[in-house]
């Protein structure tokens, strides 16, 4: 199983995502959350099965994982035995809109 790391803006995203929907119906936030940890664990053992994103910037290996309930995406980058969540991006967004947080990635010593 890979290492994760959440990027601090995705971490502050998903919180705001998780408040939205239990403000839309008290405990649909933790249904969110329910739905993404299975999404999360695939990502962290077989982060190489999901598609890659076609509007990745060279040298990154940028893949998403899609929630089946909710229409958010896992959008992560893989570098060497860690897994970088970047962002959990709602197709009502822009597709590129936190494209410059993969400048926080730090390479892994694998990855140099």
């Amino acid at each position: 199983m890979l290492r994760t790391h959440w990027l601090s803006e995705a971490k502050l995203e998903l919180l705001d995502i998780v408040r939205w929907y239990d403000n839309q119906s008290n405990g649909l936030g933790g249904e969110f959350l329910d739905e993404l940890e299975p999404i999360l664990e695939r990502v962290r053992k077989t982060p190489l099965d999901f598609p890659k994103w076609e509007f990745a910037p060279r040298r990154h290996d940028v893949r998403r994982a899609s929630l089946n309930r909710f229409p958010h995406r896992v959008m992560f980058e893989v570098q060497g035995d860690e897994v970088w969540i970047a962002a959990i991006q709602h197709p009502s967004r822009s597709p590129k809109y936190w494209i410059r947080r993969l400048r926080q990635i730090r390479p892994s010593k694998d990855s140099e």
